[in-house]
């Protein structure tokens, strides 16, 4: 062998063998942190495998590639909901005309100095529900009055921070309140509002809105107040009358983290995503290790017409917008 194709080989052996160990460590991501962090990567995982495994397979050794196929495959079977399957799977869809709603999430990054960017994507989207999340007084002083008084209600809580966070809605709320959850006592809001159909005599159909943000897990106590956060927002949830939910911000944690699965599974909501793909949200300025942790999940009763990730806006992060329609509850 040249010494050139054994450079190239060495390479593409390192990034298989450094691609199948990261698998076999997010496989022990229930064990808690560091392990945790490794459940984050299936899709850099997966195409790393597939370029390896290929180049083995047509150019030897052969068994490094074919013994990296179930692994390849565990990442794959992680991924394929989100190209197969429909978010609204499980929601029929109502015989009247339904009422909807378009929602955007965006963590506006606390140091952004570009405002504009901001504001002309949420004025391309135009949601009725925005939330905005490291929004600082300065940040929002930036805003022009016109965009605030596009959005007469608002909760919040804006601080000098990268915890500030602000929920603007068209619509009126039925109520609203600033909560606290986790180690360090992280606000996240807790709303409902309800949507009225001029088309349909029938009642206005309401829905609850969770906005929140957890620590991100970057260390051992940051990772054990983020897990607290889930474990306390599902307590919260349990206990809301209305059964329609929304739970939607920069979760600092990906669907395939053990601790934002127990979340959803615990607490019947379903990730917006499925079936419109994998996109990344954070770490926009280096898109090969993006990874999606801004999420809009939803519970039973909620139909995803449509969801997407918006451009950069200045941030670390991407908007998130999905269309959605309340369906019948059973």
């Amino acid at each position: 062998m040249n010494p050139i194709r054994r450079f190239i080989t060495a390479i593409f052996a390192f990034a298989l063998i450094g691609a199948n160990a990261a698998t076999l460590l997010a496989l022990l991501a229930g064990t808690g942190w560091p392990a945790e962090l490794f459940s984050h990567f299936p899709v850099q995982y997966a195409l790393a495998q597939i370029t390896a495994i290929a180049f083995f397979l047509l150019l030897r050794p052969r068994w490094l590639g074919l013994i990296s196929l179930p692994l390849l495959g565990l990442n794959l079977w992680l991924l394929a909901p989100y190209y197969w399957q429909s978010g609204s799977a499980h929601a029929a869809p109502s015989p009247a005309p339904a009422a909807t709603l378009r929602v955007m999430t965006l963590n506006v990054n606390a140091q952004n100095p570009h405002t504009d960017l901001v504001v002309r994507a949420i004025e391309a989207e135009d949601p009725d529900l925005l939330l905005l999340l490291e929004i600082t007084p300065a940040l929002w002083e930036s805003t022009s009055i016109e965009f605030r008084e596009r959005y007469p209600y608002r909760a919040s809580e804006i601080v000098d921070s990268p915890f500030g966070i602000a929920l603007l809605s068209r619509r009126p709320f039925v109520y609203h309140d600033i909560l606290h959850f986790g180690t360090y006592g992280r606000p996240a809001i807790s709303a409902q509002l309800c949507l009225e159909n001029a088309e349909s005599g029938a009642a206005a159909p309401c829905l609850h809105v969770m906005a929140m943000h957890p620590d991100p897990p970057i260390t051992p106590s940051l990772a054990r107040s983020r897990d607290g956060q889930f474990t306390e927002v599902g307590e919260y949830l349990r206990g809301v009358s209305e059964k329609r939910r929304l739970v939607m911000g920069d979760l600092n944690a990906t669907p395939w983290s053990p601790a934002l699965r127990h979340f959803m599974e615990h607490n019947g909501m379903r990730d917006s995503a499925l079936g419109y793909g994998v996109h990344p949200t954070w770490f926009s300025r280096w898109l090969p290790l993006g990874i999606p942790i801004d999420q809009i999940l939803h519970s039973n009763g909620i139909i995803v017409l449509d969801r997407r990730v918006g451009p950069d806006v200045g941030s670390d992060h991407f908007p998130v917008t999905a269309d959605i329609s309340l369906a019948p509850v059973e």
